[in-house]
């Protein structure tokens, strides 16, 4: 099929040939066609950009097999300051704590499954959700939030009710 053949007249007023025209359409067909392209590339960068910025740093991206193995609590702390401060260090429990390939788990006497959320919450059942705050392979910090009463050890400067922030490092063994 041939395209149509007219004459027009260009931006400067003379006459152009049908096969001016042509090409000119072909150009801009060229032009619309490139910029689509640069758009789904640029939409593409900017998916690939997002992707690495929800696991920065700040959003730590820890998958179920990073963290397999046993791990040993060594540091507690009780709203930011070391838990000796607030009971005396022959009673802290240090937590001994098995993640299975079966997403099972042992923790100290308790057991039950385990699963990583949103990338960075180690959620126990049975035992509570723990957001892991740093990682590397043989060292995770996970905080979370109890109760006072639940605590293994009476705290006596904090009431029953009060809610207080955890933060245990694990080593791996």
């Amino acid at each position: 099929m041939n395209p149509v053949e007219f004459e027009s007249k260009d931006f400067r007023g003379g006459f152009t040939s049908s096969h001016d025209h042509t090409n000119t359409v072909l150009i801009l067909n060229y032009v619309i066609m490139k910029n689509k392209i640069n758009n789904i590339v640029l939409a593409l960068s900017l998916m690939l950009v997002v992707g690495f910025i929800s696991c920065s740093e700040q959003n730590l991206c820890v998958e179920e097999s990073d963290l397999l193995g046993t791990w040993r609590s060594e540091n507690l702390n009780i709203n930011g300051i070391d838990a000796t401060e607030f009971i005396d260090g022959s009673e802290i429990i240090l937590n001994i704590l098995g993640l299975r390939e079966d997403n099972t788990y042992f923790f100290n006497f308790n057991s039950g499954e385990w699963r990583i959320l949103d990338n960075s919450v180690l959620d126990l059942s049975g035992t509570g959700k723990l957001k892991i705050i740093s990682y590397s392979d043989s060292l995770f910090t996970v905080e979370g939030e109890i109760i006072a009463a639940q605590f293994f050890s009476p705290l006596e400067d904090f009431s029953p009710d009060e809610t207080i922030l955890l933060t245990e490092d694990y080593r791996r063994e």
